[in-house]
């Protein structure tokens, strides 16, 4: 069973690969957990997935 999980508080470092400002949890699986990322480049919203 899956965890219920906060949807406005991230885990993941603040920014990720200098480049990716981490925005909120939006899902987790059996091996990775899923973020939604803004592109600091781009401005545009991007999905990031993190190996645990």
């Amino acid at each position: 069973m899956s965890q219920p999980e906060s949807a406005s508080v991230a885990t993941a470092p603040d920014i990720v690969a200098e480049r990716y400002e981490v925005e909120q949890r939006v899902g987790q699986g059996g091996t990775a957990l899923v973020y939604r990322c803004r592109d600091t480049h781009t401005q545009g919203i991007v999905a990031l997935k993190l190996l645990r």
